[in-house]
């Protein structure tokens, strides 16, 4: 049996190539695993959901905001502030409280690093404040505030500042600690590729 060369039949056999190719290509490109690791500078910190499905949520006004309020060497204290939920549900704050302060503290090292006469001893301390409500709560520039506002309390989903007070909500659980690593992510400087 012969076969015969052809540009027709060339050309197909490329073009079925090319085809295949690209349909393998955006299969690689498009199914995306989860990212729940990331190399910050020489180390890794885990994060117990999903990078992606965190950078979702919602922030305001700005990241930027956030970032210039949270972190810079005039903090002395930071405050996590929280409304009790009860005995059962209080347990909440003290998961994403331990990873904010876990994780802030890598953030404000890195920063320090960057000033000339500061030191381990620079780092801000971490306190919690019980509250009874949210509003009018007194973050300072030298003592921004943390707002954990748990799901039984939340309207919404999002990262929100207002006047060095750093609200995280969450409307469910799942959505609560992702609110919490997207606030990490800005605090850390996480940009997703």
């Amino acid at each position: 049996m012969k076969i015969k060369t052809t540009k027709r039949n060339i050309s197909t056999l490329v073009g079925i190539i090319l085809i295949s190719s690209i349909v393998m290509i955006s299969a690689i490109l498009f199914t995306k695993e989860p990212i729940t690791a990331w190399n910050y500078y020489g180390q890794i910190i885990e994060f117990r959901d999903d990078l992606r499905k965190a950078d979702k949520v919602p922030v305001y006004p700005v990241e930027t905001q956030i970032y210039l309020d949270t972190i810079h060497p005039l903090v002395k204290n930071v405050t996590i502030a929280f409304k009790d939920a009860g005995e059962d549900e209080n347990s909440y704050y003290i998961v994403e409280e331990f990873e904010i302060i876990l994780k802030m503290t890598l953030a404000y090292r890195r920063m320090l690093a960057g000033y000339e006469g500061l030191s381990e001893e620079d780092i801000p301390k971490f306190n919690a404040m019980p509250v009874e409500e949210y509003a009018n709560l007194p973050g300072k520039i030298q003592n921004p505030i943390i707002a954990l506002v748990h799901p039984k309390y939340a309207n919404e989903t999002a990262v929100r500042n207002d006047y060095h007070v750093t609200y995280i909500s969450g409307k469910t659980y799942e959505e609560f600690d992702l609110a919490t690593i997207k606030f990490l992510m800005i605090v850390l400087g996480i940009e997703l590729p």
